[in-house]
């Protein structure tokens, strides 16, 4: 294909990217709408402490009624909606719908399929692309949240700790220590912890709400906290001490990760700067003679293999990236 031929159909070209933008940005408003951004959260609690009201009018414990309605919701919601409910949870969208996200991700694959046929021209490709997007986009968007979340959760675990256990040995109750960690200390830590107290005074046990945040985090040092908690309050013994020494496990961990973290800068570097070179050079090469890739961007082949190249020299930075990061 020629530079005249494209030019000539350039208004058809624009007038289908107006099309598709116009389709992405209505999946996003609906996403939005069916979020509920901006509604009156209020007034579902209103309703559900009416009911938590009414079974213990009828003489059920509220505990009872909340995992009456946990259990209505996972029927309804199937194991799908679960999974996804339980990635917006981990990367702090609680507030987000499952459907919204799945509408997002709708909007996401149209706009990915329309610029990949604009600039190849091959419906199979971008059918292709539209899919691989709607997928795997919302995927690493919400796994880079879940990680800043989760690095902001456990850079503050350790002061958490060390609240309950102050708190515990100046007389508190656990639970009145755990609400410490509720005033004290800022989201997503303290705003998890919140969610605690509140179940704590609905009448949960201490077990089941601890149980119940650590699925929610999911992390195992959450995990492994809420077991040495629930079993120490059911059998007794010195939880401060075993709190203690969960505080200093957490603090290695936390200088080990720091450590290896700067052992491999360089290696992260190098992926980085590997990954760019070759997009400012096309970029310096097409500004300094635009002829010279008019192969690439003209020719229906050039840009089938300009887009593998792009896609090989993304996979590859990924997997660089991939072998830099270690857990410990």
């Amino acid at each position: 294909m020629t530079p005249e031929t494209l030019a000539s159909g350039t208004p058809h070209l624009t007038l289908t990217i107006l099309v598709f933008l116009g389709a992405a940005l209505f999946f996003c408003a609906l996403a939005a709408l069916v979020t509920g951004i901006g509604a009156d959260h209020r007034e579902a609690f209103r309703r559900r402490l009416r009911r938590l009201r009414g079974s213990a009018g009828a003489g059920r414990h509220p505990q009872e009624e909340i995992f009456r309605t946990r259990k209505r919701r996972k029927q309804k919601g199937g194991r799908l909606t679960g999974d996804v409910q339980k990635r917006l949870n981990r990367a702090g969208l609680s507030a987000v719908a499952p459907l919204a996200y799945v509408l997002m991700s709708l909007a996401i694959g149209s706009l990915a399929g329309l610029l990949t046929y604009s600039i190849l021209l091959m419906l199979p490709v971008a059918v292709g692309a539209g899919l691989a997007a709607a997928v795997f986009v919302p995927r690493l968007a919400l796994g880079i949240l879940t990680g800043r979340r989760e690095t902001r959760f456990m850079r503050q675990f350790p002061q958490a700790i060390d609240l309950i256990i102050r708190g515990v040995r100046s007389g508190y109750p656990v639970a009145e220590a755990i609400g410490l960690i509720a005033d004290e200390l800022p989201d997503p830590i303290g705003g998890e912890f919140r969610v605690v107290v509140e179940r704590l005074r609905l009448g949960q046990s201490l077990e089941e709400a601890l149980g119940d945040a650590a699925e929610r985090i999911g992390l195992p040092d959450m995990r492994f906290f809420a077991v040495s908690l629930s079993v120490q309050h059911e059998t007794g013994g010195n939880i401060a001490e075993t709190l203690q020494n969960l505080a200093d496990l957490l603090r290695q961990r936390q200088h080990m990760k720091l450590k290896v973290r700067a052992m491999s800068s360089e290696a992260r570097a190098s992926a980085w700067i590997l990954g760019s070179l070759p997009f400012i050079v096309m970029v310096i090469m097409f500004f300094m003679n635009p002829d010279y890739l008019g192969g690439l961007l003209y020719d229906p082949t050039g840009r089938m293999l300009l887009f593998c190249g792009i896609a090989s020299q993304m996979l590859g930075v990924l997997v660089m990236t991939k072998m830099t990061r270690f857990k410990i």
